[in-house]
């Protein structure tokens, strides 16, 4: 017969198959675990959060706005607080653009300033 014929390496009684598969077994263990890492110290996420369990994160990144200032300068009542917008909105553009392009965020900022003056 013909039949189907299986090959054995150095009589260890496994297949190519098998040792492939026990290959992959020692890889994921040096590796630190089944998912090929520890995985697991990533899990508690609240500590990269403002209020984590770790008192991680900037609270200053997650803090809102002062709620004493108009979300826009057309909500603005007087010029105090109309310049207190435009304090808030230009210290969000110092914060969060790089110098290089925060003139194109303050110029709309400085132009709905004037308007509502």
């Amino acid at each position: 017969g013909g039949g189907a014929q299986t090959l054995v390496a150095a009589g260890d009684g496994k297949d190519a198959s098998d040792q492939k598969a026990d290959d992959n077994v020692d890889a994921s263990q040096a590796q630190g675990g089944a998912a090929g890492g520890d995985y697991k110290q990533y899990m508690d996420y609240s500590k990269y959060m403002n209020g984590g369990a770790q008192g991680g994160g900037n609270p200053a990144m997650f803090a809102a706005s002062d709620p004493s200032v108009p979300a826009s300068a057309a909500d603005c009542n007087t010029t105090g607080q109309l310049k207190a917008w435009r304090k808030q909105s230009l210290g969000r553009v110092d914060q969060y653009t790089p110098k290089a392009y925060q003139h194109f965020a303050e110029a709309p900022i400085e132009q709905e300033y004037s308007k509502n003056l």
